[in-house]
């Protein structure tokens, strides 16, 4: 339950992004059968591992559609690519081109929100290369960032 395709991690963003999102994939997960179905299983070759009995097994197949599904439809959708590729270039050229303070960047903006980070990257970004980042987008209208992706996309 640490580090597996059914981990208490996975479990947790999938609801959480699913809320954020609007899209119910996440949260239809049976938690409660999952955990009470889990066990634990010895395999001759490879030690101890967290199993699931057969009870779990709707549980489990739940899980798996759901994580399916938000990739499909969110993880991987046309525009959140789009949006992390600009964050990436930002990224890129701040901390590999720049050679930006990269712990500073971490320090500065762990456990704060995206709009933050994104205001704190454009802030940087203006400093060291004296214009706006791509991420000036994101933060002046969502909408606009959605609308210029499909426009260049056609």
């Amino acid at each position: 339950m640490i580090d597996s395709g059914a981990d208490v991690d996975k479990l947790a963003y999938l609801e959480d992004d699913s809320l954020f999102t609007g899209v119910a994939y996440g949260r239809g997960i049976d938690v409660a059968r999952l955990i009470a179905s889990a066990t634990i299983i010895r395999t001759p070759e490879q030690g101890w591992y967290i199993g699931f009995r057969e009870e779990g097994l709707s549980a489990i197949e739940s899980l798996v559609m759901a994580r399916y599904w938000m990739f499909r439809s969110v993880y991987w959708h046309r525009t959140n690519r789009a949006i992390l590729a600009m964050f990436l270039h930002v990224i890129k050229k701040l901390y590999v081109e720049a050679k930006a303070n990269l712990r500073d960047f971490i320090a500065d903006t762990m456990w704060r929100s995206e709009e933050f980070v994104l205001e704190y990257l454009q802030e940087k970004y203006k400093k060291i290369f004296g214009v706006d980042s791509i991420t000036n987008l994101i933060l002046k209208d969502r909408r606009k960032v959605y609308q210029k992706i499909v426009s260049i996309q056609r």
